[in-house]
C-alpha cells in the first residue's frame, strides 16, 4: 500500500470494460478500493449493451461497487462515503 493513500480511499473507473479488468488488482496494490461506473453510452450502440453486461458479470467480484446508467452523482457520492467509512 502506498503510504500516502488512506486505507479508505477509493478509485472510480468509468466504462472499464476491456482494460478495466486489469485496474482492480493494480489499484488494490496501491491501497485503493475500485468502483466501476457505467456511463450508459452502450444503450446507443446495438449489441454493445449485451457485451458490456457480460463484461460486468465477469468483473463484478473485482470491484467494491458498480453503478449502471450513471446520470446523477449523488448515489456515487453516498456509496463512496459508505466505502470510506467501511459500511459497504
Amino acid at each position: 500500500m502506498d503510504r500516502h493513500i488512506t486505507p479508505s480511499a477509493t478509485a472510480i473507473i468509468v466504462d472499464g470494460y476491456s482494460t478495466g479488468k486489469f485496474y482492480p488488482a493494480a489499484l488494490r496494490k496501491k491501497g485503493l478500493r475500485p468502483t466501476h461506473v457505467a456511463s450508459g453510452t452502450e444503450k446507443h450502440s446495438p449489441g454493445l449493451a449485451a457485451c458490456t453486461a457480460q463484461a460486468i458479470e465477469h468483473m463484478r467480484h473485482d470491484y467494491e461497487a458498480f453503478f449502471q446508467d450513471w446520470q446523477d452523482n449523488r448515489p456515487i457520492g453516498r456509496t463512496q462515503s459508505l466505502l470510506r467509512h467501511g459500511r459497504v
